[in-house]
Formats: C-alpha cells, sequence, structure tokens
C-alpha cells in the first residue's frame, strides 16, 4: 500500500500527505485503507505520523460503523497514542450518550492491555480525565 518508506521519512506528515494524495488518484477509499493503516500504526507505535494526520484523516472518512468496529479491533490487538486517539475523537462525536459511554468504558480497559506502552496510557488516562470533568 505504500507505507513502508514513511518508517525511514524524515518528514513523515508531508510524504504520508503525498501518498493519500496518491491513493485518492488512483481511486482508493477510505474504506480499503481503514485496515491496512490501522496494522501499519500498530506496526509503528513510535513513528509520529501527526495527531491525527493526514493518514488518520483519510481513514476517518471512512463509514464510520465500519471504521469504528476496525479501530476498537486494532485497538483490542495494540493500543498505542494514535489509535487512543483515534478513539477519544469518535467518543467526541459519538451520536448518542450511550455510545459515547460504550466507546469511554473501551477505552477504560485499554489501561490493562499488556502491550501498551507508557505514552499510551498516558493518553487514556489524559483523555478519560477530560470526559470526567466534562460531565
Amino acid at each position: 500500500a505504500g507505507l513502508n518508506p514513511l518508517q525511514a521519512s524524515q518528514q513523515v506528515d508531508l510524504d504520508s500527505y503525498a501518498l493519500t494524495s496518491r491513493w485518492q488518484a488512483a481511486g482508493v477509499t477510505p474504506q480499503d485503507a481503514v485496515e491496512p493503516l490501522l496494522r501499519f500504526m500498530e506496526r509503528n507505535p513510535d513513528l509520529d505520523l501527526g495527531v491525527p494526520g493526514s493518514l488518520a484523516h483519510f481513514i476517518e472518512k471512512a463509514p464510520r460503523g465500519r471504521y469504528a468496529l476496525a479501530l476498537m479491533e486494532s485497538l483490542a490487538r495494540r493500543p498505542t497514542a494514535l489509535t487512543v486517539f483515534l478513539l477519544h475523537r469518535l467518543a467526541n462525536g459519538a451520536a448518542t450518550d450511550e455510545q459515547r459511554e460504550q466507546y469511554l468504558d473501551f477505552m477504560d480497559t485499554l489501561r490493562q492491555h499488556p502491550l501498551a506502552d507508557a505514552d499510551t496510557l498516558r493518553k487514556i488516562s489524559s483523555y478519560l480525565d477530560d470526559f470526567d470533568e466534562g460531565e
């Protein structure tokens, strides 16, 4: 999918923007890209892809239900700071309070994930604190 060169890039955000532009020109849809991009994020948790960055913006254009399910499956495999941020964005934009609570409850379970690194755990705590303060 053209993602591997990003691992060695010194300008990941610019290169990822060019990549998503090429994908769009080639007819790659956000729905097509969701799974490969999330797996790329899982394999490269320390790669700064921007927050959220062009790759995340691209997959967020996929149908919400499919995107949300794929994101939660990715988080269950390996939460990263970026994918937790994407879950936070889903919770912020949830259509109902019940849906928001489901996202937040899921995020809370990620605190116990054995592959969650220190940065990811800090992000989870920060995002959950933001929602607690907002209630």
